[in-house]
Formats: structure tokens, sequence, C-alpha cells
């Protein structure tokens, strides 16, 4: 699922993948330690993330949803699910809580693959969601690991 609008994104970053990609070795990813990269180095959160799925050994993907319409999204080769552009959040995803007012867990937690991805695959897939919610942007950034 690499987007036109996501090829932008990582296009702007300036970080050299040779400093970045050691950073990205993490047993268990989530939006904080993405967000701590992009302060370290200067750089957008969605490019930071972005740069972090293409260069973490760990199954993630990262997802940007707009009024809660999904824009784009950004997967690695370890990544299992398949996500579809323009789909709504589905109301069983935290993105979705977020962008409803609903308080959630600044944390990844393990969330519903089905409420991803409606392939049956889906189903067998242990699937964690981290999402931030972008207030100034109406927008949710979501990043999602799942064990390999």
């Amino acid at each position: 699922g690499r987007e036109p609008e996501a090829n932008t994104f990582a296009a702007e970053l300036p970080i050299p993948k040779v400093f970045f990609e050691p950073r990205c070795d993490v047993r268990r990813p989530s939006l904080t330690y993405v967000r701590a990269l992009a302060r370290e180095f200067a750089t957008s959160l969605s490019a930071t993330a972005i740069r972090f799925v293409e260069c973490t050994p760990e199954p993630c993907a990262v997802v940007y949803a707009e009024g809660e319409r999904i824009r784009w999204w950004s997967r690695n080769q370890g990544f299992a699910l398949w996500i579809e552009r323009n789909e709504r959040l589905s109301p069983d995803t935290y993105a979705s809580d977020l962008t409803r007012g609903k308080s959630v867990a600044d944390r990844m937690q393990l969330t519903d693959g089905r409420a991803w991805c409606d392939e049956s695959r889906a189903d067998t897939v242990e699937l964690h969601e981290h999402p931030l919610a972008l207030p100034s942007l109406g927008a949710v950034i979501t990043l999602l690991w799942h064990p390999a």
C-alpha cells in the first residue's frame, strides 16, 4: 500500500537510512518510540513513521485517516494484512474511537484484525494498534504491528 501521499512524506525525510535503520530494530514497536525518533531527527511524525515501517524488522504498517476515512497507508514486507484505502475506519478500532473524541490509551494495544482487514487471515494475526490524534489536521495516524 505505498500511496503517492506516503511517498511524498518519505521523500521529505532527510534521514539517511544508514543512521536511521539501526534505531528501528525494536522488539515492540509503538508510536511512542516513533515520536521520540521524530523529535530526535527533527522530522514530521508521518515521515518518521513511514521510514520506521520501512526500516524495522518487525511486521508493521502505518495508517493515516482523515475524517474517519483511510487516506493512505504503508507497510513493510513482513506485515500480513492488506488495508483498503478510502474505506471508513471500523468503529471497532481505537483509531475510530479517537476520531469520535473518545479517550484512548497512548500505547500499543491488542486490537481486532478483522476491524482493519476483512481477509480471513485477519483472524489468525495477533494485531496491535497504537493511534494518535492529529487534531490540527483532523486526522489520526496509527501504527499497526503483529508478532512475526
